[in-house]
Order: structure tokens, then sequence, then C-alpha cells
């Protein structure tokens, strides 16, 4: 198992979803637990590639991040900080590749807002760029 992975990060702050980028993180349960800032869980976004959120996210009323899309069609509203890497035949994580970022940009669309059950949609042009504040650890590091 490798120590430290490569991850899509995509990150919320203060309420406003951040444009993706590849980060490295320990490839550890607490690392990904301090990421995502719960409980975590995992949903394939096809048969080599899973995102790793926050399973109570929605009942902790975390910000809304990307919807999870087939086509037009939105499956699911996915919220907080989301963290998107590869796995390998034995259910272990491994890093994401840069060919796997248009293939996640397709499926995972940053949300503008939620009114009642319609979604509102925004293009990752128009994200602001991630900027780590000081003397945050996130479990990016340790």
């Amino acid at each position: 198992m490798e120590k430290t992975i490569k991850a899509y990060m995509l990150r919320v702050v203060d309420g406003v979803p951040c444009k993706g980028y590849i980060g490295e993180i320990e490839n550890t349960l607490k690392s990904k637990q301090k990421y995502v800032d719960g409980i975590i869980q995992v949903v394939s976004l096809d048969s080599s590639i899973d995102i790793i959120c926050n399973d109570e996210g929605k009942l902790q009323g975390l910000s809304p991040n990307r919807a999870f899309m087939d086509g037009e069609d939105i499956l699911d509203v996915f919220v907080g900080n989301l963290l998107v890497c590869r796995h390998d035949n034995e259910g272990n994580f491994t890093s994401i590749k840069e060919e796997d970022i248009p293939v996640i940009e397709e499926c995972l669309k940053p949300i503008g807002g939620i009114l009642g059950e319609f979604v509102f949609l925004r293009t990752t042009d128009d994200l602001p760029e991630f900027q780590a504040a000081e003397g945050v650890n996130d479990g990016t590091e340790d």
C-alpha cells in the first residue's frame, strides 16, 4: 500500500466550491477523515475511480460542493470537501492519474446553489482557486 497518494481535491471554502487540484495526502484513514471532516464514505465514480466524502455531511449541514452527474441527470449531491482517487485490485486507495481529471470534471459539476428541489450548477472556469489558510491542518500534512 502506498504511504501517500495523489488525489484530486475538491474543496468548499466559505460555502463556495473551489477549482479542483491534485494534492498529496497520507494514505491513512485518519488523514482522509480529517480532510472530509468526519466519517468517510466511498462512492464509486467508475470501475477504478472512487470519491471519498463525509458520510454524514448532509446531516451536518455541510455546504454543497458537487453534483454527481450521469449526462444531464443529477444522481446525487456531494457536500463538504471531496477526495477523488483510484483503487487497486485489493481495494487499497492509489494515486489519481492526470488522464482521470476530465472524467472527474465531467461527472462532478460544481454547485452554485440549491433552492428547494432545484440544483443550480456553475462552470468550473468561474470557481476560485483554493488558498490554504495559514495554520490549517486538513489531513494533507501531519
